[in-house]
């Protein structure tokens, strides 16, 4: 399972609209370079570059209500599990709280 969050670690989190039970939390500079990183090797490896981009932020950003990740890196295998529909509404919260261009993440 996910690792507590330090106390040092301010995170703002905001529930899904339309996805009950589920929140998103925001991200540092960090794991937003390391996103963008991982939306780009999608591509090289041939993946659907749009529907990686949203489960590698769904997978980064999901979290419990006290901000927690709900998954690791390591553990993107649960994450497209996922209807996309709910994905994809994850997605949308995730870009929208950390204020992500949405072209910039999915091109």
């Amino acid at each position: 399972m996910s690792n507590p969050v330090p106390a040092f670690v301010q995170r703002s989190v905001t529930p899904v609209v339309g996805v009950p039970g589920a929140f998103v939390r925001s991200v540092n500079g960090h794991e937003i370079k390391k996103f963008m990183a991982d939306c780009k090797a999608a591509e090289a490896e041939g993946e659907g570059k749009n529907v990686s981009a949203v489960y590698l932020l769904v997978n980064l950003c999901t979290c419990t209500d006290d901000g927690r990740r709900v998954w690791e890196d390591s553990q993107l295998h649960a994450t497209t599990d996922m209807p996309i529909a709910v994905a994809t509404e994850i997605f949308e919260a995730a870009m929208t709280l950390n204020k992500i261009n949405e072209k910039k993440a999915t091109n």
